[in-house]
């Protein structure tokens, strides 16, 4: 009996102890066996697949039955950091218009002021963190005023497909690891009680002199367009790439023949191991690869490839040349063979005092 296969209504009237005891509600499945079955969990859960409340009426319990322990989840979920990593804090340093004007206090006060200062950052930090539910960490020039959500992700796999705890995701106390320098952790737990590896986002408070302030500033904010620009050529190759690739597909199934033809376009440039890619490296790149190509509208294998691909379909090209040279190899071993075993021999005739009577003795020889 397949006890998978039953009709559960009609059994579970007459014959209860038949009926699969699997817990179909957290994904398990029957699987038949000889003489009985077996509950089997989904991926990125354990178990022996039985519900908590399994009752067999008196038959033996499958041997596959450890207690019913159902299906529990076991996958860990996972946090990803987005933004800055770490998340710097420019501060104007105590000390007056150093650089600008001559200091009016003197060092011991400039400490002072400095110790106190420093004794502030953590509390604002976390005031921060609460006032703005961690979405302040992950701020740009680009992107000012960013949503908690733009600051982390967390997916948990389960047997339904990916689930997105992102909501779900706790912004902890920082941690102080030097004077100007504290960890943030974020965590979260999925629905069965798996807690993610902690993930950290440093935080750094930078203190800078009045006079380089501006500077530092703008020298931060080039640097975040720049990584911008990098991010959509990046981006706008990878789309050309893609279009110049569908484009050669469906210039191949078109293709005819013509003598205006020439060597196939360079396909577009994706360095992704260089830090940066800018219009004279592409275009170099693309002049060695053009270079490099042979073939040309005088090559007789270029214009005999577009002949036959004007007559059949890409895909049989290469076939029908794969054939013409079995064919051709074929001819060339005939005349090899028949060269070695069965070569012809000549006598050497003299006509000198030629006749008739010649010609016919030298046809009758053997």
């Amino acid at each position: 009996i397949d006890e998978c296969k039953l009709d559960v209504s009609v059994y579970q009237q007459n014959c209860p102890a038949l009926v699969p005891q699997c817990d179909t509600a957290a994904g398990a499945q029957c699987v038949n066996t000889v003489g009985s079955y077996q509950c089997k969990c989904p991926s990125h859960s354990a178990g022996d697949g039985f519900k908590l409340d399994a009752k067999f009426e008196g038959f033996p319990a499958p041997e596959s039955y450890k207690g019913g322990t159902s299906c529990v989840d076991t996958s860990k979920p996972v946090i990803t950091l987005r933004g800055p990593n770490p998340k710097v804090f420019k501060i104007c340093e105590c000390g007056g218009l150093s650089g600008v004007t001559s200091p009016t206090k003197s060092n011991g006060d400039v400490n002072a002021l400095l110790q106190g200062q420093r004794q502030t950052y953590e509390d604002d930090i976390k005031a921060m963190i609460r006032a703005t539910a961690g979405a302040e960490l992950c701020a740009t020039s680009s992107n000012p005023n960013p949503k908690p959500s733009d600051c982390i992700k967390a997916f948990d796999q389960t047997y339904k497909g990916k689930v997105d705890l992102s909501d779900r995701v706790v912004v902890g106390e920082p941690v102080q690891k030097s004077p100007l320098q504290w960890s943030v952790p974020y965590n979260v737990k999925d629905d069965a009680g798996n807690a993610a590896t902690t993930v950290w986002r440093d935080v750094v408070v930078q203190e800078v002199d009045l006079a380089s302030f501006e500077s530092v500033i703008r020298a931060e904010v080039v640097r975040e367009i720049e990584a911008t620009h990098e991010k959509a050529i990046q981006k706008a190759i990878r789309d050309e790439k893609i279009k110049w690739e569908r484009d050669q597909a469906n210039s191949n199934r078109n293709r005819k023949p013509s003598s205006s033809m020439t060597c196939p376009a360079c396909p577009p440039c994706d360095c992704p191991d260089l830090p940066a890619t800018t219009k004279e490296t592409c275009s170099q790149f693309c002049d060695n690869v053009s270079k490099s190509c042979s073939l040309s509208d005088e090559s007789i294998i270029y214009s005999l490839i577009l002949s036959m691909e004007s007559h059949f379909t890409p895909s049989i090209v290469p076939v029908v040349i794969v054939v013409a040279f079995f064919f051709l190899g074929c001819v060339v071993l005939k005349l090899c063979f028949s060269t070695v075993y069965n070569p012809r021999t000549y006598n050497q005739n003299t006509y000198s005092g030629y006749s008739f009577n010649d010609d016919d003795q030298i046809l009758r020889r053997p």
